[in-house]
């Protein structure tokens, strides 16, 4: 089983990495917008922006807040990922969708805002009203920003994944099997030795075939007496057998 992996390091990394940066703004921006507004505005107490709306709370801050810790973690996922293939296309994918559920909410509040006649009449609100108005439009678009640099993040790692041209094998082979394909070789020639047997073979046969042989014309010997054909060793005339080797003469 083999699973293709790659490292986190780029364009994934720095998408998350401003990911990260956006959502530690959009959760602290609640409470700086709450100081803000005692400061311009010389107000005794602190006026309410969005936190105690329930239900603007949890669809819209509580998603940034949300984005904050898991930003966090995947950012340190990335950065440890960053000098080594760890991270497959089921991390990337878990990114991606994760940015893009993450903004659905807050970008259908800021419709919302945008269509609303607070919108359309921005000019002609007092300082404070304009003030908050524009607090609780930054609140809506930050998720949106943090999902955006999410999918993006996520999408870039499916595109190094899928780019990627080594794969890491999943799980290793165990010792067993590595025995067994040791052992498979060993008993298996290879296509090189296969080549060379009969090369070999050939020549063994041929040094064989080559063994020197008494020429015919050098059979008989001076003073009449007769060579063995097989051996070369001395016969007397008319002999039917070597008295040597014992081979038949002709």
């Amino acid at each position: 089983m083999t699973k293709k992996l790659a490292n986190t390091k780029g364009f994934p990394l720095v998408m998350m990495i401003l990911a990260f940066l956006f959502s530690a703004a959009a959760a602290a921006q609640e409470f700086i917008s709450m100081l803000a507004y005692k400061i311009a505005f010389s107000k005794d107490e602190y006026r309410d922006i969005l936190i105690h709306k329930t239900s603007e709370f949890f669809s819209v801050y509580g998603t940034a807040c949300f984005l904050f810790l898991f930003t966090f973690f995947v950012m340190l996922v990335f950065i440890a990922g960053a000098g080594k293939k760890s991270c497959g296309y089921k991390e990337g994918l878990i990114v991606l969708f994760a940015g893009i559920s993450a903004a659905v909410a807050p970008l259908f509040r800021f419709l919302f805002l945008a269509g609303s006649d607070d919108f359309k009449n921005m000019s002609e609100m007092a300082d404070d009203e304009l003030f908050l108005f524009v607090s609780e439009i930054i609140v809506c678009l930050a998720p949106v920003l943090i999902g955006l640099f999410l999918a993006l993040a996520g999408l870039g790692l499916v595109i190094k994944v899928k780019a990627s041209g080594t794969a890491a094998t999943l799980p290793e082979q165990t010792a067993a099997q590595k025995q067994a394909d040791a052992q498979k070789q060993t008993a298996q020639p290879t296509a090189e030795s296969r080549q060379q047997i009969p090369a070999e073979a050939v020549q063994a046969v041929t040094e064989v075939l080559e063994v020197p042989k008494p020429a015919e014309e050098e059979v008989k010997a001076e003073g009449g007496t007769y060579r063995c054909k097989n051996c070369g060793g001395e016969l007397a005339v008319g002999a039917k057998f070597c008295r040597h080797c014992g081979s038949k003469q002709d």
